[in-house]
């Protein structure tokens, strides 16, 4: 076995188990629900901690925010902040597999926008208890 496949094994036992939806419509629908969403998941804490240092940095509160203001705060630092949408989505490309990984690069675009809308999900709802 190479050192490929070893690290591709253990990186695919340490995704948690998430419940699927039905039938993915496409391709990139099924790598977003099989792949990414155990990724984001597993990676949870750290991208929410390396966001909330952004926030300390840049001195934004969340706490006590609607879930729209939340939402629209997000979206301008993830967009105004390539630096940090690059951290976050680097978070996540490294633990993909070497195949996955070729896939994301064939559907970079629409991949980078279905994990940047993921996060915004995650990351207001991180605040919303």
């Amino acid at each position: 076995m190479t050192t490929m496949e070893t690290r591709d094994q253990l990186l695919r036992q340490l995704r948690p188990e998430i419940t699927l939806p039905a039938v993915p419509t496409s391709e990139v629908e099924a790598f977003q629900h099989q792949v990414l969403r155990p990724i984001l998941k597993f990676q949870h804490v750290t991208l929410v901690r390396i966001f909330e240092a952004h926030l300390e940095e840049v001195r934004i509160k969340m706490r006590g925010k609607g879930a729209e203001e939340r939402l629209r705060i997000i979206s301008a630092e993830l967009k105004g902040h390539p630096g940090l949408r690059a951290r976050l989505l680097g978070l996540v490309l490294g633990m993909l597999t070497g195949d996955e990984l070729e896939f994301f690069f064939q559907n970079r675009s629409e991949l980078t926008r279905r994990v940047i809308t993921l996060l915004i999900q995650r990351f207001s709802d991180a605040w919303s208890t």
